[in-house]
């Protein structure tokens, strides 16, 4: 009975996780193109021919339409099939291991808009300010009614830290190259996720980040027999907020104490 009730949890979480990640996908590829989020029917990005029911079905639609437009063939991006994977396996963690409160509904919040803004910035180098300014906001207020006063300093130090951390090489790149490493919008994400941090934590994202960009970057090159100055910049915010709904998922679901003994 009770592996019955759990096995009816998980699928119902996996469920609810899919259809989010089905929204954030779509959320994130609107911001790209300035579209209303709520008001713009559900449509093919390249015939703009209006989707039906059988083809808003999370995953299996996907799957079944072999990633493309039953209506033109076009392929589809992979963004939405790895968006509703990536919040099936959170919404199954939150089901297991989540102990669901108030606080719980700020992270998910946050984790939500995180999820937009790496699908905007994979897909148009695009973060959306309205966004990143909620995430810092539900980061101050997570702080401070989880920890009062100290939990107030513990987030505006993490919002400084966030900023210093990538003003500083942000600032020894444009002395040394005379131009920008960073967009504007990696500056805001970086505070805002340090709202949710100590001190360190948003270190650690950073220079994280930073390693499986460079990463991505040399397989990119040796896949397409391109030096690494001859690539497109890569979008560093994505992996940045990537991270940052992983670390906030292992919050969520109890398990941050293994990331700072990593750390």
């Amino acid at each position: 009975m009770y592996f019955t009730i759990e096995l009816l949890t998980i699928t119902f979480a996996a469920l609810v996780g899919a259809a989010v990640g089905s929204f954030v996908a779509a959320a994130g590829l609107r911001v790209t193109t300035n579209k209303s989020i709520i008001s713009t029917p559900s449509s093919c990005d390249s015939c703009e021919t209006r989707l039906g029911v059988l083809d808003l079905i999370p995953v299996l639609s996907y799957a079944m339409n072999l990633g493309k437009c039953r209506y033109c063939g076009h392929a589809l991006t992979p963004l939405y099939l790895g968006t509703e994977v990536a919040f099936t396996l959170v919404a199954i963690c939150v089901a297991l291991f989540a102990d669901l409160s108030w606080s719980s509904l700020l992270i998910l919040g946050a984790i939500i808009l995180l999820g937009i803004c790496t699908v905007s910035d994979l897909k148009a180098m695009l973060l959306p300010l309205p966004a990143m300014i909620c995430i810092g906001s539900l980061g101050v207020i997570y702080q401070f009614m989880s920890e009062g006063g100290s939990g107030l300093i513990d987030a505006f130090v993490g919002i400084s830290a966030g900023v210093m951390v990538i003003a500083i090489p942000g600032l020894l790149y444009w002395l040394i190259r005379k131009a920008h490493g960073f967009g504007e919008g990696d500056y805001w994400l970086m505070g805002a996720i340090g709202s949710w941090m100590t001190w360190i934590e948003p270190i650690v994202i950073f220079y994280s980040a930073t390693i499986l960009c460079l990463f991505a970057t040399i397989i990119e090159a040796l896949c397409r027999g391109k030096s690494l100055q001859a690539l497109d910049q890569k979008p560093i915010g994505a992996f940045l907020s990537g991270l940052s709904v992983i670390y906030l998922s292992a919050k969520l679901c109890n398990l941050e104490a293994y990331f700072k003994v990593m750390w």
